[in-house]
């Protein structure tokens, strides 16, 4: 009985450690800017009429902070501690929205 149980623990154990890699997507293909251009930008000004906003990163020496302006208001959206790439993805997600939106972005 003992000898099952060891063995069902170890087929469990084995089972959970061999998962399937996820699959990367290519920025392409969801719409999203690639992100050897979007570490280019580390500032998007977008516009829609009258209406003004903007994306900026504050890079720090070990992490970022991105600030979005709206209607005159900064409001910092995203920190990390840990280097710029989740600045750099919340940036593009945002533009991709803004454009979305029927903004324009530069």
């Amino acid at each position: 009985m003992k000898r099952n149980l060891l063995v069902l623990a170890c087929a469990l154990v084995l089972g959970a450690c061999a998962t399937a890699e996820k699959p990367t997507e290519n920025p392409t293909q969801t719409g999203a800017q690639p992100i050897a251009e979007a570490q280019a930008q580390d500032r998007v000004d977008c516009s829609s009429n009258s209406d003004q906003r903007s994306l900026e990163i504050e890079r720090k020496p070990l992490g970022c902070s991105l600030v979005y302006t709206k209607l005159g208001r900064r409001e910092k959206v995203v920190a990390s501690d840990i280097g710029p790439q989740e600045c750099m993805n919340a940036l593009s997600q945002i533009r991709g929205n803004l454009v979305a939106a029927g903004f324009r972005c530069q």
